[in-house]
């Protein structure tokens, strides 16, 4: 029996092949998002459908042979770590074969279709993801003096107003001319600089997702993600 877990499967424009594979072959398909006339098309015509509160209760009260192939879509802000272990801890303890497949992200979509890298070989290569709704405290503070220091993109996604500080403190070890990518909240991509996004405070919450490349104050701004045109080829996503 088999368990397959499918990361950023919301959009069934950007599932990959072996997911769309898989989710033709589930008996039983758990979904945590509303369904999409174009993902249902890929369901075979026998399998069930549960959202996520319902999987729990219905192996609870199951009588009849447990699914062979169970499918479970998570959306591109989904589960956390702990969340995806105990999920697949539950299923493992029934017999299941686990399988996890990370599918493409949001962000990597975005910035992928737009050209703008998240990393570059000998440049940068990690990128750090802070959520404005998740840390309305600011908490992250010191973290954010580290990680602007270095040569890490920032992805900065649901920025607040409270956001903002932090964008100040960003522009206190990164070149002003660093480039950024802006993603609306009717996706909407705008290339800027640093020193562009600063001026936008009062625009700060239309936005969904700021993306800051890795400039030091030392050196001179890295165009590879703003200049046009651009070697699509350095697109990460």
């Amino acid at each position: 029996m088999d368990f397959v877990l499918i990361k950023n499967a919301e959009n069934a424009d950007f599932l990959t092949i072996k997911a769309v594979r898989h989710i033709k072959e589930a008996d039983l398909l758990i979904t945590e998002f509303f369904i999409s006339e174009k993902l249902s098309s890929y369901f075979n015509a026998d399998c069930k459908i549960l959202n996520e509160n319902e999987y729990k209760n219905y192996f609870i009260d199951i009588k009849q042979c447990s699914p062979k192939k169970i499918v479970y879509l998570t959306s591109d802000n989904g589960l956390n770590k702990t969340e995806e272990e105990k999920k697949t801890n539950f299923f493992m303890c029934l017999g299941y074969k686990i399988t996890v497949l990370p599918g493409i992200s949001e962000i990597n979509r975005i910035t992928g279709q737009n050209h703008f890298p998240l990393t570059i070989r000998h440049r940068n290569e990690s990128f750090w993801v802070y959520d404005g709704k998740a840390n309305t405290h600011l908490h992250a503070v010191e973290k954010f003096k580290q990680i602007a220091a270095t040569a890490t993109t920032i992805i900065i996604r649901n920025p607040l107003d409270q956001t903002y500080s932090l964008l100040s403190l960003i522009n206190q070890y990164r070149n002003p001319d660093t480039p950024v990518l802006l993603n609306t909240r009717q996706n909407r991509a705008i290339h800027c600089t640093l020193k562009d996004l600063l001026k936008k405070k009062a625009e700060i919450v239309l936005y969904q997702m700021i993306v800051i490349n890795p400039s030091s104050k030392d050196f001179p701004s890295i165009e590879f993600s703003y200049q046009s045109p651009l070697n699509s080829n350095l697109a990460t996503g």
